[in-house]
């Protein structure tokens, strides 16, 4: 792996990517714009694909749209009108998000006509003066735990190409961490942002279920998947998400409770709060593990243990068996999967996917009702166990956060063959997701953010809290941030 190194001589500082707040900064003294910051990106990202092997972050970028917008973005500034704090910052997308004009493969060779109208999380991004500047890549259909793309091509991790992203938001994580972008949105039905934000060290969130509205993308698991954000730190995902969840979408059933965010800057506030209020509850026995691999055991505990020093009160918990959470996040997502794959595509459509996805439809037609309903059944006892240790605040509460893995590993290796037939690997997947299928079984917000680094590559941790209390989740991520325990790393490969 060829590792950036400063030139003979220089001062070697902490490495600091360039975040939302720091770009509007800048736009704010003139000392940058939205129509140069539009123009880097597209240019770097046609250097990033002309390298060996290109970096595959994006499918396709939206150069004369994401133009206009940019120079709409300047006039808005010029003028004192900036429509949020987001106002000409650049974002990809991932691509199963709908944006007019523009097909959405869903990471597959399956056809597709152009969108005739943006989803409801692109209408927010826009609303909010963002600007849409890719689709980025992922796993077929989002469907994946490892990123692996055989149709569409794979992105590669940006702290070392010969390893993967994770899935499926596989592209997202990879153009936040390469600095193509500084935001970006995925989704995820069983870790399918926090396990990429992991493996590429970034900060993502899967917030509530129903939190933001799906309407405008091909929902495959229906009771599991989120729309959720990538990024490089807390404040900046709090940004994000106060842009993406307004409230309540009547396009959307599953929204109809959620509870209005504060604006932009007072959740960007909210988040920078003392956590010495709060208890932090930790299962080391799930640390000691055999789905949790040392070196990420002990940056958790390190993790942990810089929460104590802030004040936060450290209890010890049994979380429910991670493997046996993992297969009912299986059989949901394996029989919603398949049965929503075959209503949008149709059953003639399986031999275009590569290997793994026709392995998961040939299962999915053999999945029982019963099997099914078993599974929801238990479903139930993970979210009564996880609400249990999440009891509201009180003297008798056990914990407001929870904290364990968001992958068990570091970036795994992308073995001969992967490219060509995807991962059907059993051990690889597992240490990917078996910590994150929780969050979509119980609906509860989860964040991933790093805590860490073994041999150069990222460790990420998970934060896990009570419905509707993200800005809980990013106040203990931003107090590890102001404390120096969620560190950063030049990439190997980086804009």
């Amino acid at each position: 792996m060829t590792v950036a190194t400063p030139p003979p001589g220089a001062t070697t500082q902490p490495y600091r990517p360039l975040t939302a707040t720091e770009l509007a900064r800048r736009y704010r003294t003139g000392e940058d714009g939205p129509v140069a910051a539009v123009e880097r990106t597209l240019a770097a990202a046609r250097a990033q694909q002309a390298l060996e092997p290109p970096l595959g972050a994006f499918l396709h970028t939206l150069d004369a749209d994401a133009r206009a917008a940019a120079a709409d973005s300047a006039a808005r500034l010029a003028a004192g009108r900036a429509r949020s704090p987001l106002e000409g910052i650049p974002i990809a997308v991932k691509d199963v998000f709908d944006v007019a004009g523009h097909a959405t493969s869903n990471g597959t060779r399956l056809p597709a006509a152009p969108a005739r109208s943006d989803a409801a999380a692109i209408e927010r991004l826009r609303a909010a003066g963002a600007i849409v500047i890719a689709k980025a890549n992922l796993h077929e259909l989002g469907a994946g735990a490892t990123g692996i793309n055989p149709s569409r091509g794979t992105a590669r991790n940006p702290h070392d190409p010969s390893r993967m992203c994770g899935g499926s938001s596989s592209g997202s994580a990879c153009a936040v961490a390469a600095e193509l972008v500084p935001l970006a949105l995925g989704t995820d039905a069983g870790g399918s942002i926090r396990t990429p934000a992991s493996l590429c060290g970034v900060v993502g969130l899967k917030p509530t279920f129903g939190r933001i509205a799906r309407t405008g993308w091909r929902v495959l698991c229906h009771s599991l998947d989120t729309v959720g954000t990538l990024a490089h730190d807390c404040a900046d995902t709090a940004l994000l998400l106060a842009a993406l969840a307004p409230g309540p979408d009547p396009r959307d059933d599953d929204t109809w409770d959620g509870p209005p965010l504060p604006a932009s800057d007072a959740a960007a506030a909210a988040a920078q709060r003392p956590i010495d209020d709060l208890r932090i509850g930790i299962d080391r026995k799930l640390l000691a593990g055999a789905l949790v691999e040392p070196a990420v055991a002990a940056a958790i505990e390190r993790a942990v243990a810089r929460l104590a020093q802030l004040g936060a009160a450290v209890r010890e918990v049994e979380l429910p068996d991670p493997d046996v959470v993992r297969l009912i996040g299986l059989v949901i997502l394996g029989a919603e999967g398949g049965s929503a794959f075959h209503h949008h595509f149709g059953a003639e459509a399986i031999p275009a996917l590569g290997a793994d996805l026709q392995l998961l439809m040939a299962a999915s037609r053999h999945m029982l009702a019963g099997d099914y309903l078993h599974a929801l059944r238990l479903r139930a006892d993970v979210r009564a166990a996880y609400l249990e240790l999440l009891r509201p605040p009180g003297p008798d509460a056990d914990c407001d956060v929870l904290v364990m893995p968001a992958a068990g590993c570091v970036a795994p290796a992308i073995l001969p063959g992967d490219l060509g037939h995807g991962v059907v690997d059993d051990t690889v997947t597992r240490l990917l997701v078996s910590h994150t299928f929780a969050s979509n079984l119980t609906g509860l917000p989860a964040l991933a953010l790093p805590c860490g680094y073994a041999d150069a590559l990222p460790i990420g941790m998970q934060l896990v809290g009570r419905p509707w209390e993200e800005l809980t989740l990013l106040r203990v991520g931003a107090a590890l941030e102001r404390a120096g325990a969620s560190p950063h790393r030049r990439p190997a490969r980086i804009a």
